[in-house]
């Protein structure tokens, strides 16, 4: 199956509604930038992944995204319900978002069909990079607050049911099944360590841990 056939064409086009009112050479959309250029107006980093990375030359350039400026780069010339269209799927917050059902299945067949793989291409890791910088910034949001919370619980001496044996062991099992997590943030081990923790609380490991202190006396 090819790409254009992963994406079943839906109910938006590229002649569609806009998703916002914003025109002009930039403008922001949700922490996203717009910035109208010409392809030579290209940093050579950016030039360099264009080129390296998707395989298109200047003389093809229609965008590009840098998730660390988040900044979407679009050449000037490119209509202005295109551009709102790119912003749209850069920002859709929905699952699955190659699903024919998906809000952008629709605009991103129009945009394949338009502007071509390439385009389709760099659209689709603009979205995943936004999507893994906000899932990192929401983790580590959440990471303070419960960091907060296991300190509070410290200070108000709580029963210390921590296996420190058991943690390592565990950790040591996942370690050695040379697997790696979807983004390679922690090794294998702190997966089975999550799940040490998930069959604990949900009491699946009762009776294990009780005939294990009962083979220990």
């Amino acid at each position: 199956m090819n790409l254009r056939q992963q994406v079943k064409a839906g109910a938006y086009g590229l002649n569609g509604e806009s998703c916002t009112g914003a025109t002009g050479k930039e403008f922001v959309v949700e922490n996203i930038t717009v910035k109208r250029i010409e392809a030579g107006e290209l940093e050579p980093l950016d030039y360099f992944r264009l080129k390296y990375e998707y395989k298109t030359e200047l003389s093809q350039f229609v965008l590009f995204y840098d998730k660390k400026a988040g900044v979407l780069f679009v050449r000037k010339d490119i209509p202005e319900a295109d551009v709102q269209h790119f912003v749209r799927v850069i920002q859709y917050e929905g699952k699955y978002i190659n699903n024919p059902d998906s809000a952008v299945a629709g605009i991103l067949d129009g945009i394949f069909e338009k502007y071509g793989a390439q385009v389709y291409l760099i659209l689709i890791g603009a979205y995943q990079e936004r999507c893994d910088s906000l899932r990192r910034v929401e983790a580590k949001n959440q990471a303070i607050n419960i960091g907060k919370m296991i300190e509070q619980m410290e200070a108000d001496e709580f029963p210390d049911g921590f296996d420190e044996y058991l943690a390592y062991y565990v950790w040591a099992r996942g370690e050695a099944t040379k697997k790696r997590t979807a983004y390679n943030m922690v090794g294998y081990g702190m997966r089975y360590v999550f799940a040490l923790g998930y069959l604990m609380g949900s009491g699946k490991l009762a009776d294990l841990l009780k005939r294990r202190c009962r083979d220990e006396d």
